[in-house]
Formats: C-alpha cells, sequence, structure tokens
C-alpha cells in the first residue's frame, strides 16, 4: 500500500394559478445554544460542532471539571474537557462525556468529535501529560435497545460549580480485549504521533472509523462487526508525514476522503464490500487552482467540497467535485472567499464556510442545476451571537450541515470572559429568495438603501417607504384612484417562458394589490397582471406567470394604491424561471 501511495503522488490529474401559505421562519431563524453549567474560563464551547439528523455534538476541549475539594492549578482553565449532545435544538444537553478530577488535567476531552446515525466518538487531545509513554484514544459510543445514546454514570462527587456531575472513568471497553457492556468502547492509537490534539483526526459513520495520525503519517480504518461487537482493522496506510494526510477527513458509504495539505490535494477511495479486509483503492487529486488547499474538506451525495487559501495569501477558496455515475471524480469550478474557511461543510446541493475572524463569519452556497454551477446564497453576519459582556466577539471555529441546518461553533477563548464561554448556532438553511436562479436582486432588502427598488407615485397620490427590518413597508397617504397611481418596483431581465413568482406580504388591514411583469417604458406593454388579498398576517403567495417573452428591459412591479391607505409590507421576493 505504500507503494501505491507513492504512485499517486506522482500522478496529479485535473479532475395561471395562485396559492398562499402562512409563513413561518426563512434562513434568518435560529437557535443559539450557549455552553451548561458555569465555566470561570475559556472552555473552548463550540471549538467543533457536528450534525447529523437532529443530533448535534459539541466539544469543549478546555472545559474545566474538577471534583469537589478540588482546586485549580495555576488559575486558569484545567483543560479536563467535555463533549456535549445536543437532539433538536434544546440548550439542555441530551449527554455529556467527561473524565472530571485533577488527575485528567489537560486531557482536553473533544479533541476531536464524529458522528453518524449509530455512533458518536471523541478524541483525548493530551493524555496523561505525566507519562509521554501514553497514546491518545478514541471513544466510542453507541445506541441502547431504546435507540438512545448510552451515557456515562452521574458523579455526585463532581463540582457542581464547574461540572456537570458526570464521570466517565471506568467506563469504557478496550476493543478486542473487553466487552462488558460498558457504554464507552476505546482504541488507541498506534504512535506517541498521535498525543497531541493537533496531530490526529477522525470520521465515522455506521460501517466504518477512521483513524489518522497526521504527523506519524499513518491512516488507520477500522469496520463494525456486529456479531462480536468490535472495530477490527480494515486498512492500514503509512505515508510521508509532509503530506499531512487526514488533516481533513469524510466518510460516506463506502467511499473516503482525506486531505493532504502538504501537497494541496486530496485522496478518494472506494472500498469494495464484496471483498474481505484492506479491499479499499484510491487515487491522488490535485488541486492546481489554487496553492494550499486541503485543510478543509467535505464529502456528500457523492459531491466533495475543498478549501484552501488563494494565491495572494489573503483570500480563500472553495473547489467542488463531483463523481460520475462511473465512480470518476469530476472537477466542476472554484469560487474565491474572503479569507480562507476554517471549515466547510456539504449536505446535498447546499454547502457552507466559515471564516474565523472574518465578515461575514460564514457564507452558504447552493448548487444551481440548471448551469451545474455552485453559487453563494447567503452571507452570515458575525452579529447572529452577541459579543461577550465586555464586548468581545467570539471566533468561528467549525461549520456543518445536515437536512437543512447549519451549526456553527463559536469558542471563546479569552481567560477573563466569564460569561459567554462560547457558543453554537443552528440556523435553518431553507431554500428563499436568495436561490442563485431568482432574478430578483435585494429581494429580501438587506440592502438598508434598497439598491435596485423604487416607490413613484403619481396623479396626486403620495406615498413613502422604509426598509427597517429587511422588509418593504410602504406608507400610503393618498392612494390615489388606480392601482398604479403607488408603485414599487424593481427591475429584471427574462428570457421567453414560464415564471414562479413568488413573495411575502401582509397589509395594516385587508386590502388588495395588483402585481405585473411588463416592459419598462413606451407602452407599459403587461405581460402578466394579477390581483391578490392581503391581511394582517404575513402570508406567501406564489404566482405561475405564463407565456413571457424576452425582454431586457422589463419590470416587476406591486400596485398598491386605489384600493386602500393601508400600509404595505413586501418580502422574500423571487422571481424564477420554470425548467
Amino acid at each position: 500500500m505504500k507503494n501505491l501511495i507513492q504512485q499517486l503522488i506522482k500522478v496529479s490529474p485535473l479532475f395561471i394559478c395562485i396559492s398562499t401559505t402562512g409563513i413561518s421562519f426563512n434562513t434568518a431563524a435560529q437557535t443559539i445554544i450557549e455552553k451548561p453549567s458555569v465555566q470561570r474560563y475559556g472552555a473552548a464551547f463550540g471549538k467543533i460542532v457536528v450534525q447529523h439528523a437532529g443530533d448535534t455534538l459539541v466539544s469543549s476541549s478546555s472545559d474545566t471539571v474538577l471534583k469537589s475539594g478540588e482546586f485549580l492549578r495555576d488559575g486558569n482553565s484545567e483543560s479536563q474537557g467535555s463533549v456535549y449532545l445536543f437532539q433538536n435544538g434544546n440548550a439542555t444537553p441530551k449527554a455529556v462525556y467527561q473524565f472530571p478530577g485533577s488527575a485528567n488535567h489537560n486531557k482536553k476531552l473533544g479533541a476531536k468529535i464524529a458522528l453518524s446515525n449509530k455512533w458518536l466518538a471523541f478524541t483525548e487531545g493530551n493524555v496523561d501529560e505525566t507519562n509521554v509513554n501514553v497514546p491518545a484514544r478514541v471513544f466510542i459510543v453507541g445506541r441502547d435497545g431504546n435507540n438512545q445514546w448510552r451515557t456515562c454514570p452521574a458523579s455526585p462527587g463532581t463540582s457542581t460549580e464547574i461540572g456537570v456531575g458526570v464521570d466517565c472513568t471506568n467506563q469504557f471497553d478496550i476493543n478486542g480485549v473487553e466487552n462488558r457492556g460498558r457504554p464507552l468502547k476505546s482504541i488507541e492509537f498506534a504512535h506517541l504521533t498521535a498525543k497531541a490534539e493537533h496531530n490526529h483526526n477522525i470520521a465515522i459513520s455506521d460501517n466504518y472509523l477512521v483513524m489518522a495520525d497526521i504527523k506519524g503519517g499513518e491512516i488507520i480504518t477500522y469496520r463494525y462487526d456486529a456479531s462480536q461487537n468490535t472495530w477490527k482493522e480494515d486498512l492500514k496506510l503509512n505515508v510521508p508525514d509532509y503530506l499531512k494526510l487526514g488533516t481533513a477527513i469524510a466518510i460516506e458509504g463506502d467511499r473516503l476522503a482525506m486531505s493532504a495539505p502538504g501537497v494541496s490535494g486530496f485522496f478518494t477511495f472506494k472500498r469494495n464490500t464484496t471483498l474481505p479486509e484492506s479491499a479499499w483503492t484510491g487515487k491522488w487529486t490535485a488541486d492546481t487552482s489554487i496553492t494550499n488547499s486541503g485543510h478543509v474538506l467535505d464529502m456528500n451525495s457523492n459531491r466533495i467540497i475543498v478549501g484552501g487559501t488563494a494565491s495572494d495569501n489573503v483570500s480563500g477558496t472553495l473547489s467542488f467535485y463531483n463523481f460520475d455515475t462511473s465512480g470518476n471524480l469530476i472537477f466542476n469550478h472554484t469560487l474565491t472567499t474572503p479569507v480562507p474557511p476554517v471549515s466547510v461543510a456539504l449536505f446535498s446541493d447546499t454547502a457552507v464556510a466559515a471564516f474565523e475572524i472574518a465578515e461575514p463569519t460564514a457564507i452558504s452556497y447552493k448548487l444551481n442545476s440548471s448551469v451545474g454551477r455552485w453559487q453563494e446564497f447567503e452571507r452570515i453576519p458575525r452579529s447572529i451571537v452577541p459579543a461577550d459582556p465586555k464586548g468581545r466577539a467570539f471566533f468561528t471555529r467549525s461549520a456543518d450541515l445536515h437536512s437543512g441546518v447549519i451549526a456553527l461553533g463559536w469558542d471563546n477563548w479569552s481567560s477573563s470572559s466569564l460569561d459567554r464561554p462560547g457558543a453554537v448556532v443552528l440556523r435553518n438553511f431553507t431554500p428563499n429568495c436568495k436561490s442563485p436562479s431568482n432574478l430578483v436582486p435585494n429581494c429580501s432588502y438587506d440592502i438598508p438603501t434598497a439598491t435596485n427598488w423604487s416607490l413613484t407615485a403619481y396623479n396626486g397620490a403620495s406615498a413613502w417607504v422604509n426598509y427597517n427590518g429587511n422588509q418593504m413597508l410602504t406608507t400610503i397617504n393618498n392612494a390615489g384612484s388606480d392601482f398604479w397611481h403607488v408603485q414599487a418596483r424593481t427591475s429584471v431581465s427574462v428570457t421567453a417562458g414560464t415564471y414562479t413568482l413568488r413573495f411575502n406580504a401582509k397589509a395594516t388591514s385587508a386590502r388588495s394589490i395588483q402585481i405585473n411583469l411588463g416592459h419598462r417604458g413606451g407602452t407599459w406593454q403587461s405581460y402578466a397582471q394579477q390581483t391578490v388579498n392581503l391581511t394582517n398576517t404575513m402570508q406567501t403567495f406564489t404566482l405561475t406567470l405564463p407565456n413571457i417573452p424576452t425582454d431586457i428591459n422589463s419590470v416587476l412591479d406591486f400596485n398598491l394604491g386605489k384600493s386602500s391607505i393601508s400600509a404595505v409590507t413586501l418580502d422574500e421576493v423571487s422571481l424564477v424561471k420554470n425548467l
């Protein structure tokens, strides 16, 4: 297998109806989970966050967890570390995993974490600092007979001020040696080079566990044997340590992707499930579009996203790949980001990249299937998490994405921050007007001056507009004698076909408005026109506009005159051509 790796390194290929529905939340809907329990010093809660379905696993590797009667050694964090499991956005953890006490000083539990439907896993980052010959371990937790995550027992002797009273000491079996039904199972890294938290990494799926000794240049995969309740070694790779192989790892089904930032690229492997152990074949892909690739990577739905640093050493890059029906890896394209991403995540046709200290703190992306390219969807501002009481902002450390929910981990390393030791944001990612295929610019009025939108009044009508709250609110003093006498509009360019118009609207009292798509200027020819009735409750309206001709100088207008002086609020305006 070492010869295979050497061969792979040498080869570097490029690779008309209307409906209304009540509106709930758009992409701004989110939940903020702050670190449970009191913590006097930076606990690094949120340094790593991973998701699967409704489960969110969060690392707090600098958490101090002392036993009753113990005191801080040096007035700073003890860094025993904690791992928290949350479910369905609930801020109360469903499970906590800790090794409390001064004997576990600087253990850094949760140095790396991983999650699948069947398993959660976490590592210790520094182990026993008094004994340099103790290797780091991975701890694996499964579900019980009721499909609940197994947990460690409560520990009344653990300090309730800076801990949560859970003790996993002696609550684990050793893989392949013990099988006593304890809640955790442990597997040691083979070499001491993996001992520090930055020198190793893990990934887990329902069938496989991947352990990367980045510094030592060794990758070991394990396959779960349910008949013996044991993880069996499946593949071992020994590679040059300069590759930094496994800095980022993603596993999906029988396909494995591992980054190698030391040579600006990544490996992909495919396992032949009809054969026994070690039936993996690999291929090296050089990301030649950038100079420093592979520090972050993810894979989902036969697609891969790789983040790196651009050639100017200031901005970042995101490269997108996909596997074709024959299993060949195809390079799609590369996008530029404001700074290099610290974390990326991919789920189906959505992606997210997080940035440590930049504005925005993250950017989400959507695959435009009509052109086969990824496009920016939403810029997520740092303000989604408030600064701590002294005005210090958090650092974005990690991101994950699953089933329409973005998870962003914000830790706080400040040793003097007593009140906000870290947080995780769960933010809904649902298709809204910011789809790349939407023809309406500034569709949710995020730009305060409402660029691309205008309000006009004719024939003695009068009205004014403001954009507070990222909505367009039109207050009407005189409605005039026709719908078009008060008009909110934006320019669009259309090609021949059928379109879907979707928008949210309400009024201070019941009234009607008229929506029109037509030519700007001349006779102001109308291509489609529809009247809708508003109430004082925000509703989502969906209109089908057939037989629209090609017109690069068309206008979409909301006609608010004649009917009433009731103020009208518009939001989330989307005009998309039907495929």
